[in-house]
């Protein structure tokens, strides 16, 4: 298992894979074989010796359909077009290999500038409290970011207020 993971790891970072497998009795065993499965390991030799059969030259990853492509050659005629095989693979697998593939950038609009005068609630209850900060970094919603609380008469000047942005120039104080 770990063996397949492997390979399909290293093919889901480029979703064309070149192989060079050994030939195997029929195409869907020689696509078998290029995944690291193979049923006999002394029909195999025997088959990669006499160069009859079919090979694995090529694979490409279809995550949609949860599915590899395999391109299969004649062993003994090469030069004739190749086959397309597909192998089913396990959810867990196709899961994972989803989570390593470049995923379409989210745009993020940035919602608090550093320097901005920003918002905050503190709710706890039927308490409700609004407080003004100015935010000391650039913060996208869902980020946490440092604030200094609007000078206030006597206020502390080192006094840092935490929060979570929750839109623009607004935010949540965090405990």
């Amino acid at each position: 298992m770990s063996r397949i993971f492997a390979f399909l790891l290293l093919a889901a970072l480029s979703a064309s894979y070149a192989l060079a497998s050994s030939c195997a009795a029929t195409p869907v065993a020689a696509a078998r074989l290029a995944v690291g499965e193979s049923s006999d390991s002394a029909e195999a030799s025997a088959l990669a010796a006499s160069s009859v059969g079919f090979r694995a030259v090529g694979m490409h990853l279809d995550p949609l359909l949860h599915k590899m492509w395999f391109r299969v050659l004649d062993c003994k005629f090469p030069e004739r077009p190749a086959v397309l095989v597909p192998v089913s693979l396990q959810t867990d697998i196709v899961q994972s290999i989803n989570s390593v593939l470049p995923q379409e950038a989210k745009v993020r609009t940035l919602a608090v500038r550093a320097g901005q005068t920003v918002d905050l609630l503190y709710q706890q209850g039927p308490t409700k409290i609004h407080v003004r900060g100015i935010s000391e970094a650039n913060g996208y919603i869902g980020d946490h970011i440092v604030l200094r609380p609007v000078a206030a008469l006597g206020g502390a000047p080192d006094l840092r207020l935490h929060a979570s942005v929750t839109a623009e120039g607004e935010g949540v104080l965090l405990p």
